[in-house]
C-alpha cells in the first residue's frame, strides 16, 4: 500500500459534485482554468453548508459557456493532449498587420471553432473591428443558447491583442 506524500498539494473539486447551490438548478458548469479559488459552498440534502476551506472557482450556465469560449479562443491546437485538435489559434493574428482581410479570417476561424467545439450555442452574429493604431481587434459575438431560457442570448465582447483574447 502506498503512503500519500504529506507535502503534496491537493485540489478539491466538490463544486462539480453538486450544482444545486442556493436551491437553484444549473444546466451548465465549467471550471476556470486559471485555478482561482473561492470559498467552499454546497447544498447537501436540504442543508446549505459553507466551509472555511477553498474550492475551485466554477461558472454556471451563461457564464460557463462564456468561460468555455474564452478558453477555446486562448487555446492553441495541440495544447490539450487528449484533444489535440481543440483550440482556435487566434494568437497567429497578434503580430500580423491589422487588416479587413485578417478580420474576416478571424471571423471565419471563430465561426468554425465554435461550431466544432461549442455545441451548446448557435451563432447569431460575429463582428470583428480592427484598430491598427492599437494593433488589436475588438470581437463581438451574439450567441443563442437553445437549451437555456427561450430566446436567451449571450453577448460576448472582448479584445484580441498581445495578451491573447480577453473579455
Amino acid at each position: 500500500m502506498l503512503e500519500r506524500d504529506k507535502n503534496m498539494a491537493s485540489i478539491n473539486f466538490n463544486n462539480l459534485k453538486n450544482t444545486n447551490y442556493s436551491q437553484k438548478s444549473y444546466t451548465y458548469t465549467d471550471l476556470f482554468l486559471d485555478f482561482t479559488q473561492e470559498p467552499f459552498e454546497s447544498v447537501i440534502g436540504n442543508r446549505y453548508i459553507s466551509g472555511s476551506g477553498k474550492d475551485m472557482k466554477v461558472a454556471y450556465d451563461l457564464n460557463a459557456i462564456k468561460n468555455s469560449i474564452v478558453n477555446l479562443f486562448n487555446t492553441l491546437p495541440g495544447e490539450r493532449i487528449l484533444l489535440p485538435d481543440y483550440g482556435c489559434d487566434l494568437r497567429q493574428f497578434i503580430f500580423e498587420t491589422v487588416t479587413d482581410s485578417n478580420a474576416r479570417f478571424i471571423g471565419r476561424t471563430i465561426s468554425k471553432s465554435i461550431e466544432k467545439w461549442e455545441p451548446r450555442v448557435k451563432i447569431v452574429n460575429i463582428n470583428i473591428d480592427g484598430y491598427e493604431d492599437r494593433n488589436e481587434y475588438e470581437i463581438t459575438l451574439i450567441l443563442e443558447v437553445p437549451f437555456l431560457k427561450k430566446g436567451e442570448k449571450l453577448n460576448l465582447k472582448g479584445l484580441l491583442n498581445r495578451q491573447g483574447f480577453t473579455v
